[in-house]
């Protein structure tokens, strides 16, 4: 018998074996609970019997069963899992994560969910186990915690911000490496074997569009030499090639992640996600040496007018001057954007498919990932801008946030034409630097995807976004194939918002 159960639900384009990586959110609740409480974690994303084991693990009458949450999709599978654990008995139920921190209220409405911890939940959830063990018990001892009491709910002070050294290591034991370690052939060439590490926490940007700073606070980072130690212990114990840095922004005290750096000194290959100036800040030659050998930067836009409403405080030269940097160098660079921001015109969007065309082809080791529709994320300036000014309607039921995810939540602000490049965009690009990638896991020949790798690009230079043909049939094949779970509840949440979207498009074809 497990004392907890850790459950993650499924989040969207969950692809066994290419895009699930190991659940860092619950294995880091775990080690705080180790060695006191026995802890199991069920990870739907790569359970085979899933609700059985669930089922058998609740039958055990486990203390606390915890449930994490983002914004979209993972919302509908972590409400079915809740009431499925609710209908076998009382086991109180937690949730935490990005979504329930923000709107900890509404979550804990509904009847089946007991308890929201907000914010960082390490220390927290092992106070609400100590309680629930308690023949007296003080929930306002819980940092972050709020829960029913009275027809009412009550809320517990934040506690502050975790000391990274201060916890436990991660508890690698309790989930199974090689449902995580095969990423690594799909995502980074000449790479076998990976998992994931995060060395600090927080960003002290404010982008518009970013709820990370509601959820972290403020930036922290582990020592140098411990996050060193742990890295080079997961490379020893599961012949690793690669440690992917989780970090929200690896590089924001320059002088910390260089000799993080330095003490790697090319023992392992690692990656990181930045931003462009801090690249500009960095020697990243030695870096390359230190084993660096792929970042991750978010430029987000081709166009300087929207850096600036988003707050970026970056600019489309910062970006061309990084990728110059990294072309002289072997470090590959994933690049990502986001489309279809509120107040971005067509002429905007064409800059930003310009300066990725320009950046893959002046850095030979520069892909650009799926460009996202923008999602208006819970607690961000955008959301705040997308209700006041262009009619988003705000959900209010926990049941309507699911469709806030990229590519499936109401736009108001895009009309047809944009709304139809967007998802032009969104689709075609996934095939816009992966030829490696696919063939490897469809098993097609290289050619196939290059060819049409390379159809893409000319379409994305002539700008021929009505030759959309494909993207339709890339619809389907995202719900049959990659992914049918995140379309399972289309019936049940998603009618108005596709009345509405196939409105925006009669209306366009009517028009031309």
């Amino acid at each position: 018998m497990a004392d907890v159960l850790l459950v993650y639900p499924r989040s969207g384009h969950d692809v066994r074996g290419v895009s699930v990586n190991a659940p860092m959110a619950l294995l880091s609740l775990a080690a705080q609970l180790l060695p006191d409480f026995s802890v199991q974690i069920i990870d739907q994303r790569a359970c085979d019997d899933f609700w059985g084991t669930v089922d058998r693990a609740v039958d055990r009458k486990p203390l606390l069963v915890g449930v994490t949450s983002m914004t979209g999709t993972q919302i509908y599978h972590a409400l079915e899992i809740t009431k499925f654990i609710r209908e076998r008995g009382a086991t109180p139920v937690v949730w935490g994560g990005m979504h329930p921190t923000i709107y900890p209220a509404q979550t804990v409405a509904k009847p089946y969910i007991d308890f929201v911890i907000r914010g960082e939940g390490e220390f927290a959830i092992r106070a609400l186990v100590q309680q629930l063990t308690m023949p007296t018990r003080s929930f306002e001892r819980v940092p972050g915690l709020v829960w029913k009491s009275g027809g009412g709910l009550r809320a517990a002070p934040l506690g502050g911000p975790l000391d990274m050294d201060r916890l436990n290591r991660i508890p690698w034991h309790l989930v199974d490496i090689e449902e995580y370690v095969a990423p690594a052939q799909y995502s980074y060439p000449g790479i076998r074997r990976i998992l994931p590490f995060q060395a600090s926490r927080g960003c002290p940007f404010k982008c518009t569009f970013c709820s990370e700073p509601i959820l972290t606070r403020k930036y922290r980072m582990m020592s140098p030499q411990r996050a060193v130690d742990e890295c080079l212990e997961m490379v020893r114990r599961f012949g690793l090639d690669h440690i992917v840095f989780f970090d929200e922004e690896f590089f924001v005290d320059r002088k910390w992640a260089v000799e993080v750096a330095r003490r790697i000194g090319g023992r392992f290959t690692w990656n990181a996600q930045t931003r462009a100036t801090d690249l500009l800040k960095v020697d990243l030659k030695e870096m390359e040496r230190c084993g660096l050998s792929v970042i991750l930067p978010g430029l987000e836009s081709g166009s300087d007018r929207l850096l600036r409403e988003m707050k970026k405080r970056e600019t489309v030269s910062d970006y061309r001057k990084a990728n110059e940097r990294l072309a002289s160098t072997r470090i590959w660079a994933q690049y990502n954007f986001i489309v279809g921001f509120p107040s971005e015109t067509a002429r905007e969007l064409d800059e930003t498919v310009d300066l990725v065309l320009e950046l893959l082809k002046d850095n030979p080791r520069a892909v650009v990932n799926q460009l996202s529709p923008l999602t208006p994320l819970p607690g961000t300036e955008l959301l705040a801008e997308a209700v006041d000014r262009y009619g988003f309607t705000l959900p209010r039921r926990l049941e309507e946030w699911i469709l806030v995810t990229r590519g499936r939540q109401e736009k108001p602000w895009l009309n047809a034409e944009m709304l139809r490049r967007v998802r032009f965009l969104y689709y075609t690009s996934l095939f816009l630097c992966s030829a490696e990638r696919y063939s490897q896991k469809l098993r097609i020949p290289k050619w196939v995807f290059r060819l049409y790798s390379a159809t893409i690009r000319l379409r994305w230079r002539r700008k021929w976004y009505r030759l959309d043909w494909d993207v339709a049939l890339l619809r389907l094949l995202f719900r049959w194939f990659i992914n049918p779970h995140d379309y399972v509840f289309s019936q049940q949440y998603g009618d108005a918002h596709a009345a509405r979207e196939s409105d925006l498009l009669a209306v366009e074809s009517t028009a031309a």
